[in-house]
């Protein structure tokens, strides 16, 4: 069992819940969202998560994309990993996990992407800047 806690972003019911057992199954704890407003609310009331798992093409202004760099934005090193059917191939910010994905191919897209960040915790905001923004949070690292 890992200690990690995992945000899926996916509109599709069905395929967000194949991914949340495949987690599950991996061990992750697993908060989950079908949009991005969801999702930035999650993350506000979620100190634990520590990856985002988010599809590339979802309903609404922001895209899994977009909101993968406004919270990088914020939150340098944050480990992404984004899903697609048909993978954009000028997306070289963050990962790419092609769908269909077995569990294997999963598990080894989130173990890259969480050894490779130098993310090593947030902080909860004390409020948020306004309506749908992210909130400024600071990233902490352990003393050596």
């Amino acid at each position: 069992m890992t200690n990690q806690t995992v945000l899926v972003v996916e509109d599709n019911d069905d395929l967000r819940d194949m991914t949340v057992n495949m987690l599950r199954d991996l061990g992750y704890r697993v908060v989950q969202a079908a949009d991005i407003d969801t999702a930035r609310r999650r993350l506000l009331s979620d100190p634990r998560i520590d990856l985002l798992l988010s599809d590339v093409g979802l309903p609404g202004s922001v895209d899994g994309p977009a909101f993968a760099r406004e919270l990088r934005a914020r939150f340098p090193g944050f480990p992404v990993v984004l899903m697609s059917g048909n993978p954009p191939r000028h997306e070289k910010d963050f990962a790419l996990l092609a769908k269909p994905f077995t569990s294997a191919g999963l598990a080894a897209a989130l173990h890259a992407a969480l050894d490779v960040g130098q993310f090593r915790g947030r902080s909860m905001p004390q409020r948020t800047r306004g309506p749908g923004s992210m909130p400024k949070r600071s990233s902490t690292r352990p003393t050596e």
